[in-house]
Parts: structure tokens; sequence; C-alpha cells
């Protein structure tokens, strides 16, 4: 038997062998040689073109104090004992090395992250590699640190924001090089009718008026643009347009998910308090602050506590409660913050040094003990006269429910009843209501009051925030493999060390009430000289203007994302939006006056032949809207759009079946269809375990 089993088990590994020789001997096949001379790679050949390579291609990652994957170019010896997986120059499977595949593309990542090689190119270091990656005594580089592109200052541009007008702004200075550089132009500036509607739907998520456009297209006086801009911006619907990107960034939910997914009563005031800042327009960094530490920042202030209803509105599991789910719950925090805030993939290195960004398992850790002290509360927001007002209408809504609840429980008990007798042994709620016959109405009635009675009950004045039990914290760990059970080294709460002033969080003074470690944090994102926070935001509201960011990769700035496609711009932007105080309103402004934004979507030959992805800004890419603004605009077109901001979720009809099939649809309410449920979407309840299927499709 052993020998027959060895047989078989000889005869599938060569097969898989076979399989994998053939598919990389199809690939060196498709590989093409630029020449089909034979390159020597000679002392000569490898200072003019192979060491100009390496320096262009691998030395900003792999270099100088910078050393992605423990891998670093600089000389022969340190290439050869380079690889977190063992030496990356070790030949291997059909006699490549790992550093042949990444850089041929057989083996991901593709080397460099930022695509594929020029074909000649690979042709030199293929004969390089093959030969022996020998350096003839150079040394690429220098010991000098290797800064990568976000992480830099940002750059103080000299353009003046003055020349601010229609269909000109500092904004095309920076586009129109680039086109000039490929030979492109911009399109023709798009007509009145496109304008305003595209501005609207990109401002407040509605349609304008037909009286707006008319309006505008009447309008032929220099500052008609300019009036509707700050008519748009100047609206309440702006807040709960641009509220909802910031919500969908920092997974906001009315309901805390996994199997119970418990129903968060007040998680609404947070969503609110989002639109709010918004409207307001709050600087940006006061916005950060208060999310990050407004219970440090502002102690009694209400307003700051709800702000912190970030920290909380992460899912969280009610099922088990153990070191492994505060973990995970610190680490959705931690996760959540860099990617919004700093844009950068942070949570890669809770079990492991990050695999390409140059952030060590250690910051992780250090960041991870800055929330580790937090904790969920919900706070009392209101006087102890309104609170006696709102226990005496819980009070008066038990007397109302418990009548109607042992009509509905008498009801519900018949339907069973009839239903077992049909034969189904867990009968579904349209069995239920189907064994009822003509006591269906009553039944149905009795269910929705109880839905409605239970929503008003939820109007308690609490709200979801986050505080430090105490001044002081034990002690915390790097988890080893990222499990919470296995604690390794012990770290201080602390910044990322590829960031400016990344020193440790000192201890908070004993008669303080909280760790004072999130202060600390906030101010640190902060800082006029942390480059991150502004490039990152000022480059997710131009994604939204235009469909794509001038990083393409929103929440990833570092190694694996994409480079910008007009760093100046990018810069230019980030500076003004410091220089303007954090405002978020003023770079709206210079968006949409600018001839970019306002050009036509038309397409050119010419430009696609170029340029196809438009990455160079020739004209303004057509790009759908979403869930809730479709829902939105047919409410508005209908003329039943409910205009009402802000207070408890609102429960819009769903599919009976949803409620019958599922244990988590039995928590959407049956209420009236009417006025109260047809507002804006963003007012929709989130509910993790149960989407509501409109905005889902």
């Amino acid at each position: 038997m052993k020998s027959w089993q060895a047989t078989v088990g000889a005869g599938v590994f060569t097969i898989f062998q076979m399989a994998c020789l053939a598919s990389a001997t199809l690939h060196q096949q498709r590989t093409p040689v630029p020449s089909k001379q034979r390159i020597v790679v000679d002392k000569a050949t490898f200072k003019t073109i192979i060491a100009p390579i390496l320096q262009r291609a691998c030395l900003d990652c792999h270099g100088g104090s910078q050393l992605m994957s423990r891998t670093d170019f600089r000389t022969q010896s340190s290439l050869r004992a380079s690889g977190s997986k063992g030496s990356i120059t070790a030949l291997g499977f059909a006699g490549r090395s790992r550093l042949h595949n990444l850089i041929l593309g057989t083996q991901l990542p593709v080397m460099p992250p930022s695509g594929m090689l020029p074909k000649q190119d690979i042709a030199y270091l293929q004969a390089w590699i093959l030969a022996g990656s020998p350096y003839f005594g150079e040394t690429l580089g220098t010991p000098t640190k290797q800064v990568w592109w976000a992480f830099a200052p940002i750059k103080h541009s000299p353009t003046s924001p003055n020349s601010v007008q229609f269909g000109h702004s500092p904004i095309d200075t920076f586009v129109q090089k680039g086109l000039k550089k490929q030979g492109l132009t911009w399109n023709p500036i798009a007509d009145r009718r496109t304008l305003i509607r595209r501005a609207t739907f990109d401002v407040i998520g509605l349609a304008p008026t037909m009286d707006e456009v008319r309006a505008f297209e009447n309008d032929k006086s220099p500052g008609a643009w300019r009036t509707v801009i700050d008519r748009l911006l100047g609206s309440e619907r702006y807040g709960e347009r641009w509220g909802r990107h910031w919500l969908d960034i920092v997974r906001y939910a009315d309901s805390g998910g996994f199997e119970g997914d418990k129903d968060r009563t007040n998680a609404w005031k947070y969503r609110d308090w989002v639109i709010s800042a918004f409207n307001q327009d709050i600087p940006f960094d006061t916005f950060i602050q208060q999310q990050i530490a407004g219970d440090e920042l502002l102690p009694g202030d209400y307003n700051a506590l709800i702000g912190t209803g970030y920290l909380a509105t992460g899912p969280k599991d009610i099922v088990e409660n153990n070191a492994r789910t505060r973990a995970n719950e610190i680490d959705d925090i931690v996760s959540t913050t860099s990617v919004a805030i700093l844009g950068l993939t942070v949570g890669c290195a809770r079990c492991h040094n990050h695999k390409y960004d140059p952030v060590p398992q250690a910051d992780y850790y250090r960041l991870a003990a800055i929330f580790a002290p937090s904790e969920r509360r919900d706070i009392d927001l209101c006087t102890p006269e309104e609170r006696k007002a709102v226990e005496a209408r819980i009070s008066q809504s038990e007397q109302s429910l418990s009548a109607i609840r042992a009509v509905y429980n008498g009801l519900r008990s018949k339907g069973e009843a009839a239903a077992r007798k049909m034969g189904s042994l867990q009968p579904a709620e349209a069995e239920i209501e189907f064994g009822l016959g003509s006591e269906v109405q009553p039944y149905r009635d009795a269910r929705q009051q109880i839905d409605i009675i239970e929503i008003a009950r939820e109007q308690v004045p609490t709200a979801m925030a986050v505080t430090d039990a105490g001044p002081t914290f034990a002690e915390y760990h790097i988890h080893k493999r990222g499990d919470a059970m296995q604690l390794g080294d012990a770290v201080k709460p602390g910044f990322l060390s590829c960031l400016p002033n990344n020193t440790d969080i000192p201890s908070a003074p004993l008669a303080a009430k909280t760790t004072g470690r999130r202060t600390e944090l906030a101010r640190w994102l902060t800082r006029a000289d942390n480059p991150l926070p502004p490039r990152v935001w000022v480059n997710r509201v131009w994604r939204h203007h235009f469909g794509r960011g001038i990083v393409g990769t929103p929440s990833d700035f570092g190694i694996n994302g994409d480079r910008p496609s007009h760093p100046e711009l990018l810069d230019y932007l980030a500076d003004r939006f410091i220089q303007l105080g954090w405002k978020t309103k003023p770079i709206h402004r210079e968006i949409l006056m600018s001839r970019t934004w306002m050009q036509s979507s038309q397409v050119r030959p010419e430009g696609l032949k170029v340029d196809p992805l438009n990455l160079a800004l020739w004209r303004v890419t057509m790009r759908r809207v979403e869930g809730e603004v479709v829902r939105d605009t047919m409410l508005q077109v209908a003329g039943t759009l409910n205009l009402k901001m802000g207070g408890l979720p609102v429960y819009p009809p769903i599919d009976p079946s949803l409620r019958s099939d599922t244990f988590q649809g039995m928590n959407w309410p049956i209420v009236p269809d009417d006025a109260a449920s047809w507002r804006r979407s963003v007012y929709v309840k989130v509910k993790r375990s149960l989407i509501f299927p409109q905005l889902e499709v």
C-alpha cells in the first residue's frame, strides 16, 4: 500500500512540475527580447545601462534606510543577502530567482510597483541576473535616507489664488502643463445646462430645479457661475451629501454587526454631528481632533463627546467578549484611522512588519496602545427635568405596548398553530399570515403599531461616545502573529516612525481623568509638518468631483498605491488647504471654477489614443452617481422628497420575504409607506446585516 501511494504521489508531483514548467516556458516565450544579439554583461554595460535602471526602478524602496521586504540593491553582497522570504537571488523552479520572476511579472507583486519596466530594460536585467547579478565593485545610491513621495514635506506653490474666475483657476496651470507634455488640449467648456446639473449633483447630490437651470442659462453676468457655486455650498443639503462621503470612509452603521447585529439606537447622533460639521465647514483639523479626542480636548462639551462616536461606530461582537475580540476592536480603530486620515494601510502590520511600507509591527502596536485604554459609553444629553419627561414617555408607551402585544401574541400563536397543522415545523412569517385567514389584517396592524411605538421610544437623549477609564493603563504588548493570546515585547504609545515627530507619548499626571494619549495623537495627526492628512483629504475631495483622485488609490498613499498623476497640483491643493485654515468649501469653489472641471465630457480620438484613461484630464470623465443619489432624485422628481434633517433613522418598506427569511429581517420595523420615510437616503437605517435593498443594488 505504501509503495502504491508513493508511486501515485510521485506521479501527481511530476505532472504538477510539468504543468508549471510548461507555463513558465510559455511565459518565457511570450517575454520579448528586443534584440536577437546576445547582451554582454560587463563593467561598462553595468555602469552605463544596468545600474541606471536599478537606480530608477529599485533604489527608492530598496536602498538607504528604507528597505522594503528587507531587500537592499546598493551592493552585490547586500542584494544576495536580501529577501524577507529567503535570498531574492537564489535560483528556484525553472532555474529562475525570485528577483527574476518579480521583474518579469510571473510572480506577484510585479516589480516595480508602478508597473512593468520597458521591454528593453527587462532584457538587460534578465541578462544581468542570469550572469549572477554582478556589480563589478560598484555601489549604487548613497547611504542617505530615501523619502517616499507621500512622506516628503508639502511643497509651497508660488501660484497666486487671486486669478480664480469663470473657467480659469491656478489648478488649470498644473493640468495644462501635463496636457502640453502629451500634445493634448482641453475639451471646450460644457454648456450651461450641463454645468449646473453637474455642480448640483456634485455638491448636494440632487438635481437642479428647472427654474434654477433657466435662471443660470439666462444670467449672462460675470459673477453668475460664482453665485451658483456659493448657493450650493451654502445649502444644508451640502452637509448631507458630503457627510455621507465621510460616513462611508469611517464605516458608519446603526448596528454592531456580527451574528447579533444589535441595533445602536443613538448612533444617529454621530451621523447628524458629521452633517452639521460639514455644513458649518468646521476646519478639518478640528473635525479630526474632536473625533479622536473630543472628550479630552473639550471635557463637558456634549457636542465634542458626540464626535468621539467615530471611535465607537465600528463593528462589535457581543456574542464573544475576550482579549481577541477586544484586539479586533482596537484593530478596527487603528486601521480605519490610518486609512481614512493618513491614507496608509497600517493594519497590515498587525501580524508582521508591513511588507511594502516602512511600518514595522512595533509601530502598529504603538498606535494600538493609544486606543487600548478607551471604552464605549452612552452619554446622557439631557437635564434632570428632560430625563423625567423621557421616563414618563417610556412608561406611557409601555402601557400601550402591553395591550397591543397581548393582541399580537395571541394572533401569532393562532397563526403558528394553523401553519403547523399544514405541515410546517418552523413557520415563516408568510405561513403564519396565511394560517390567520381573515384575521391577518388585525395581526399586521398590531405588528405595525408595536414597531411605531418602539421607534418612538428610541428618542432617548443619549449618544454613543468614547473615553478612557482613568489616567493610567496596563503595559501594552506586541501580539505575536497578531494573536492577543501570544504576547511579545512591551511597547509605549507613540506614532509612526516614517513620519515627523514620531515620539513616545508620556504618561498622564495621576490627577488627570484620562491618559491623554488620544489628545497627543489628534495633535500629531494635524500638525502642519504632517504631510499626509492634508494630501489625503484634498485628494478625496478631488476624487468626488472627477471620479478619480490625483492619487488613484485614495486610501493607500503607500508603496502599493498609485503615484499621483499631478504631484505638483496635489501639493498646491494641500498647501492652499492649510493656508485657508483647513477649510473644505474654498477647495470646492476653486475646483468648480476651474477650466479643468468645466470642460465637456466629449470623447476625442486623439485623446483616446494618447491617454485612454484620461489621467491627463483632457476631458471630464462621465461617471455613475451613487445609489443614494438615484433614490433621492426619484423622490425629488416625484415631488415627494421629505427634506426634514436629522433625527432617528427611517425604515422605508422592504420586501416582506426579507423579514420572514432572515433572522435580522425581523428587526426591520414595518411602518407606513408615507412622507415620514421619504427622506434623504443618508437618514435610512444602516443595518450591517440587512442593507436597504434599493441602495445595495
